[in-house]
């Protein structure tokens, strides 16, 4: 099984219903914690963009730079498995993740 390091972008733009990203992302995901990735070939920004989510909750994107990860998931039909590897925070008052790394796996 090979892995990968990626990271969540995204992270300190609000969602459209105004949830802070980065705050959920302090308070909902652990070392370990299984992240969904869905592509969005819609998507008015990038053409290979792939969604990040915990359950329904959509906390960012893979990173543009990665684009090998929707081509493996639309073109190839490969099965990933992405995990959370770290959560940094930030702000002593108001506390919310700085950055969060992640491991992607190819499974086959």
């Amino acid at each position: 099984m090979r892995k990968y390091p990626s990271w969540i972008a995204g992270l300190h733009h609000r969602r459209p219903d105004g949830l802070n990203r980065a705050k959920f992302c302090l308070h909902h995901l652990v070392p370990g914690t299984t992240l969904t990735l869905v592509p969005e070939p819609t998507n008015a920004h990038s053409d290979h963009a792939v969604a990040i989510k915990l359950a329904d909750f959509h906390i960012g994107y893979v990173p543009e730079r990665h684009d090998w990860v929707y081509r493996a998931l639309v073109d190839e039909g490969v099965k990933l498995h992405c995990v959370v590897e770290h959560v940094e925070a930030q702000g002593w008052l108001f506390r919310r993740a700085r950055h969060v790394a992640l491991i992607i796996e190819i499974l086959r």
